[in-house]
């Protein structure tokens, strides 16, 4: 079976709702490279894109980008087969991996140009992730909170999503078709996928952990929850966050009480 999934990709229209002021038009103009063409997907070799690559009790440990993002997979997936894509100047690196026909755990990063992530609103990004994963997936969102990895913030949904395409959406009017609505037809119960994603923001990057399961209740297992909170990322000293200074001490004392 073909387990459907959601891969973050870089839509500038995501960026341009999310901006408090649009980059200008150079700084989305993609440098001339020797590479894949704009657009172009392609796969690579693991050992190209991982620095680190053990087989350890926990799972597979994974590290990438001079060992700045890190994950360990759950017991029993697969290596990860990478996959890469180039959009307007932005790097989308995918490491899939599978375990069985039905299990996805994924990282997924975009690597955005410059600093042309420090002009976004975070909250409406996280909102345009959000919402597109429940569009494409045509899925259901279970539960969604926001949550703070170290100093980046992200955001965790829950959801479930149909393992086909339903009778309804096969029977919506397409483009060109008469405007009389469809004729109800008996469908089967619909089987659904579960899937836990969490997105972080730390520039240069937008990340995307998940975990697709035909299990609701393995979503929060121990073995999933060590696989989300495995990730790491260092940034470079270009993008580390500003570090904000102490408030200075408050001198308090104590009032001098003469009893008479």
């Amino acid at each position: 079976m073909l387990v459907r999934f959601f891969s973050i990709t870089l839509v500038m229209a995501s960026l341009f709702v999310a901006c408090d002021t649009p980059p200008p038009p150079s700084e989305l103009t993609p440098e001339p490279t020797k590479g894949p063409e704009k657009g172009s997907k392609y796969h690579v070799d693991l050992e190209r894109v991982a620095d680190r690559i053990e087989e350890t009790s926990a799972g597979i440990a994974l590290s990438f980008v001079e060992g700045r993002i890190a994950v360990t997979l759950p017991p029993g997936f697969s290596n990860p087969d990478p996959e890469r894509s180039n959009m307007y100047g932005t790097t989308v690196t995918r490491c899939l991996s599978r375990k069985g026909s039905d299990r996805i755990a994924m990282i997924s990063w975009n690597e955005y140009q410059g600093h042309l992530l420090e002009g976004v609103w975070v909250e409406s990004m996280l909102n345009v992730m959000t919402e597109g994963a429940q569009r494409q997936m045509v899925a259901t969102i279970d539960k969604e909170e926001d949550i703070q990895f170290g100093p980046f913030q992200g955001r965790r949904i829950l959801l479930r999503y149909p393992k086909e395409i339903s009778d309804a959406d096969k029977s919506l009017p397409q483009s060109g078709s008469s405007d009389a609505a469809p004729t109800p037809q008996p469908s089967a119960p619909v089987e659904y996928q579960y899937a836990r994603y969490e997105y972080v923001i730390g520039t240069p990057y937008l990340f995307q952990l998940s975990y697709d399961t035909p299990s609701q209740e393995e979503l929060t297992a121990p073995e999933v929850d060590a696989f989300f909170a495995s990730f790491q990322y260092t940034p470079s000293e270009e993008f580390k966050p500003p570090i904000r200074p102490m408030a200075p001490a408050v001198e308090v004392s104590t009032p001098t009480v003469t009893i008479p």
